[in-house]
């Protein structure tokens, strides 16, 4: 899966001021969506969204900033395009996603509620992360990066126009969204 990314993001690259990449994938989703965004930083007033990813039915599609100069544009289109997604639009721990698309209605799904467990006497409730609770979606493939490192590989990217980087974060998008994917069944 890796390797197709970089192939795609080098086909589409520079044709807009994003990329879109769509992948067909198994077990289709059977309603609403999935939603994830990568973003700079956790602070929805601070930070920017540099990709989205969305799963909807049989397709799984990427939108990847690719000129910091037009993310007024791209979250635009991230916006509008997450707007008009069916509904239930899950995500996990999905109310950042909705902080950062200004989409703050009803219709999300949260699935961390699902994965709260007592933990310790320091922190009495952890939450799970995405990769506590699924299984790697690609597992003859290296471990995508954390999605603490994303902003990184963004920076990274920036300075050096390197397309590494890009593919790196749009790994671990599609891998989120894998992941996500498989607690949305867990939930009915």
């Amino acid at each position: 899966m890796r390797n197709q990314i970089h192939k795609d993001l080098m086909k589409h690259f520079g044709k807009h001021y994003f990329v879109s990449l769509s992948y067909r994938i198994d077990n289709p989703l059977s309603q609403g969506c999935i939603i994830d965004c990568e973003t700079t930083g956790l602070n929805p007033s601070l930070d920017k969204i540099i990709t989205l990813g969305i799963i909807k039915r049989n397709r799984l599609l990427i939108y990847q900033l690719t000129h910091e100069d037009d993310y007024d544009r791209f979250w635009s289109l991230c916006h509008r395009v997450s707007k008009h997604q069916a509904t239930p639009r899950y995500g996990y721990a999905c109310g950042f996603e909705a902080d950062f698309l200004k989409i703050l209605d009803d219709k999300w799904h949260d699935l961390t509620q699902y994965f709260e467990v007592d933990y310790d006497e320091e922190n009495p409730y952890r939450r799970y992360s995405l990769a506590d609770v699924t299984r790697h979606p690609f597992p003859n493939e290296p471990r995508d990066i954390e999605g603490s490192q994303v902003p990184q590989e963004w920076q990274a990217y920036l300075k050096t126009k390197n397309k590494t980087h890009l593919t790196n974060i749009i790994y671990h998008a599609i891998c989120d969204m894998h992941r996500t994917k498989q607690l949305v069944g867990k939930t009915k």
